[in-house]
């Protein structure tokens, strides 16, 4: 085995801290395969093993604490990471646990905000929600919450342009960066994305495709955005290659019959 070398990365390193999809659509798996089709080295600390399929999550078993912590300090006294994400973050303590180790080891962070019921299911035990708003997203280089989470953590309804722009602008003061809101298939007038820095406000547009939900776009979105700027994107600039990275996974229907993205590695 060849021990890395602090401060150097090529390809750079790239941090997911997300639970285990075990049907890879989603979650840690499924940012993984982000970061290698982009060309980064993936790492990873689970938080939640989440026994799960494209019909519903079955269970949500968090990690231990203590494993969770061994798990970043591993990787981040070895490894110069040069960007993470977070996805699930099922329980205040593994929050908290977070928080500590990325202002130990600050690095752009992009956090995909997940804590919704889906299919049926919480994912993040709610008395960890204000714990996250208040601590982890002032951590954020840029947090990206689908129009749902948006609304959520703004605490407003969500269904057109102004709101999602009225949702940005409170968001914004919550992070130390940015956010980009996905519309989906909520907004009547299209499948459009805002990004707001807290400066600017850009809007990426594209033509609505009728494919339906996508099992784990938002991971495979926000890994994205962190594959970019451990390449030393700026943040727009990543924000706007995520975005046709994923109208090109739409496209080209690299989709399997379950409706779950495919990653073809060249």
């Amino acid at each position: 085995m060849i021990k890395p070398v602090k401060g150097i990365c090529t390809p750079p390193y790239c941090l997911t801290i997300a639970g285990l999809d075990p049907c890879g659509g989603a979650g840690a798996t499924a940012d993984l395969r982000v970061f290698r089709r982009l060309k980064t080295h993936g790492l990873s600390a689970f938080t939640a093993l989440t026994p799960q399929n494209t019909r519903g999550v079955k269970g949500i078993h968090p990690v231990p604490a203590k494993a969770l912590k061994q798990e970043l300090q591993a990787v981040f006294e070895d490894f110069t990471i040069a960007a993470a994400k977070t996805g699930q973050i099922p329980n205040k303590e593994l929050a908290k646990i977070i928080v500590a180790e990325i202002k130990k080891n600050p690095v752009k962070l992009v956090i995909d905000p997940v804590m919704l019921p889906t299919r049926g299911r919480w994912l993040v035990e709610k008395d960890a929600v204000k714990y996250i708003k208040r601590y982890l997203l002032p951590l954020a280089t840029v947090i990206t919450p689908n129009t749902d989470e948006a609304g959520f953590l703004a605490e407003m309804e969500i269904a057109t342009k102004a709101d999602m722009q009225k949702a940005a602008e409170i968001l914004v003061p919550q992070t130390t960066g940015a956010v980009i809101i996905t519309g989906g298939d909520k907004i009547k007038e299209g499948a459009i994305d805002l990004f707001f820095d807290g400066e600017k406000m850009r809007w990426l547009n594209a033509k609505r495709r009728a494919v339906g939900d996508i099992h784990g776009s938002g991971c495979h979105f926000s890994a994205a955005i962190a594959a970019y700027l451990a390449q030393g994107s700026t943040l727009e600039q990543s924000v706007v290659k995520s975005k046709k990275f994923m109208t090109n996974l739409i496209d080209h229907k690299l989709l399997d019959p379950t409706g779950q993205m495919k990653l073809l590695f060249s």
